[in-house]
Parts: C-alpha cells; structure tokens; sequence
C-alpha cells in the first residue's frame, strides 16, 4: 500500500492498482472475525446486518488470556485496570458456550462505575453466530467480579481493549 501511495504522489497520472480489503485477523482463542462483527455492531447499536469483517471500526487488542496470563483478580486489575471499553469472553468447560460482556466505563477495583452502555451477550455452544443473545443493562451500577474462575468451571478468559480504528485518508 506504502508502494501506491508513493507511485500516485510521484506519477498522479499513473493507474492506481485497486485496493483490496486486507485480510483481517483477531487474536483469540475463543471467537472469530464474525463474532467480533456482532460486537462492534452492538456496540454501535447499529439495527439490522452486522458490519463486514473488513469494516469492523474497531480494534480488538488482547490485554490478557487466562491459559497465558492466569485467572487471578490481581492479574484481571494489573493488565485491565484503568482500561476503558473493553470486552471480557468466558468460555464454559462443562458445554462450550462462550459468554462474555463489554464494559464501557474504565475498570477500577476500588469503585463502581454505572453506564447503559455495556451489556452482556451469548454465543451458545463453539464458535456458532446463528442464534446470539444480547441481553443490555437496562440499570446501571451493577459491579462485576471475577474469582476462582477456572474452579469454577471456566475453560479460558481473554480481555480486549476496544478502540477506533486508525483511518489513513489517501
């Protein structure tokens, strides 16, 4: 892309090759590029179709992932403290399913923040998009909490800061 963009300043009466969506890729283990699409639609609040894969306005960078990093709340506040909007995924031992949540407000383990922005939402069993549940706060102020959560049955966590993509105007 760098190479066009040089070629159109040096020759502008040049053909400009036609610039092709890049393949786009989200570290994790637990959900795809479509379920990433889901998310950011949600959280635009966006009716009807989800956004392609190639137009998520989003970033989804991995600030931990429990198989790496462990599942411990000193470790949830050390790597996701003081990060706003973020998505926490949970994926059940016993059935597959992949739970998760988006947060809008700054995590913080000495206050409560309220917002109407987050909301929880489901992906059923595996990696299927077919049937999602969206389930929006409908009263702020509800804390949330993570303990012991391998104990308890849960197979991996990873956290993701959202943020806007980077537009480069040509």
């Amino acid at each position: 892309m760098c190479d066009d963009v040089l070629w159109n300043f040096l020759m502008p009466d040049l053909q400009p090759n036609q610039f092709h969506p890049r393949l786009k890729t989200i570290d994790s283990k637990l959900i795809t590029l479509k379920h990433a699409s889901l998310i950011a639609t949600w959280i635009d609040r966006k009716e009807g179709k989800p956004y392609k894969h190639t137009d998520i306005p989003y970033d989804f960078s991995l600030l931990m992932r429990g198989s790496r990093d462990g599942y411990s709340q000193q470790t949830l506040h050390q790597r996701c403290g003081g990060q706003a909007k973020t998505i926490m995924l949970m994926k059940i031992k016993s059935t597959e399913e992949i739970f998760g949540m988006y947060i809008s407000n700054i995590w913080s383990n000495t206050s409560s923040a309220r917002s109407h922005d987050s909301f929880m939402f489901s992906f059923g069993e595996g990696r299927d998009t077919k049937d999602p549940v969206l389930s929006r706060v409908r009263a702020a102020g509800y804390d949330l909490a993570l303990s012991r959560g391998q104990e308890r049955g849960m197979d991996e966590l990873e956290m993701f800061k959202i943020s806007p993509k980077t537009v480069f105007m040509l």
